[in-house]
């Protein structure tokens, strides 16, 4: 079965008011994870997932947020509709490697599960080319602060 790919900051969750915890010299993740339980659903996303979920696919949520918050990821999927009906992929506690290697891994580990990914939905720069590099389509959320890095991340 076709699977699709939903990355959370800033694709299922809307998180451009909470951003600022981790952008600048000084980022902070957990406040900014805290404060995303707030963010309102990506209406684009909610559409798409909901759209897949009719159409059979399997529907997989990965994210590089760290799985020591895995809770408060999986009760916000749940409030807002996302039922992640093919499980949440998560970095490793402790693990610090940029998004981009982390996705690497995980979308290794997904298609080891036996799960066939065709596309992904995502809004970081850093991370589109890898789904490309990886043969999957690309379906660019539109939330990301800096439209003109998606647009060069994209660029063949």
């Amino acid at each position: 079965m076709p699977a699709i790919i939903f990355d959370v900051d800033g694709t299922t969750t809307d998180v451009r008011p909470y951003r600022h915890h981790v952008t600048g010299p000084t980022r902070n993740f957990h406040e900014f994870h805290m404060a995303s339980t707030d963010a309102a659903p990506v209406p684009m996303t909610k559409v798409l997932w909901d759209a897949y979920g009719t159409a059979g696919w399997d529907r997989l949520i990965v994210t590089a947020r760290s799985v020591d918050y895995r809770h408060i990821t999986v009760w916000w999927h749940l409030l807002n509709g996302f039922d992640g009906d093919a499980g949440l992929w998560m970095r490793r506690a402790g693990d610090h490697r940029r998004d981009a290697a982390v996705k690497t891994d995980i979308l290794t580990a997904i298609r080891a599960a036996g799960f066939d990914p065709r596309i992904a939905v995502d809004d970081n720069p850093s991370v589109l080319p890898v789904w490309k590099a990886h043969g999957l389509a690309v379906i660019v959320s539109p939330t990301w602060h800096d439209p003109d890095a998606v647009t060069a991340a994209l660029a063949d």
